[in-house]
């Protein structure tokens, strides 16, 4: 038997435009659909993913904020 556990809901929003790009203000992973044009297989999509989703985890954003603000 299988448990599922849910370990992450953090949800990723898809926006159709040319910007070769992905990020995250930290509530949620945004990926630019251009993403799709350069990531030829489902490993390096995930890569991508995986990526903003350490940054969203770590609180790398929030870091950063408190950086800029101590100056």
């Amino acid at each position: 038997m299988i448990t599922l556990v849910i370990a992450c809901t953090i949800p990723i929003e898809l926006i159709t435009d040319s910007l070769l790009n992905a990020f995250t203000p930290g509530d949620r992973i945004v990926v630019h659909s251009s993403i799709m044009r350069v990531a030829h297989t489902d490993a390096q999509l995930a890569l991508v993913l995986g990526h903003e989703l350490a940054h969203a985890n770590l609180g790398h954003l929030d870091k950063r904020l408190a950086n800029h603000i101590l100056g």
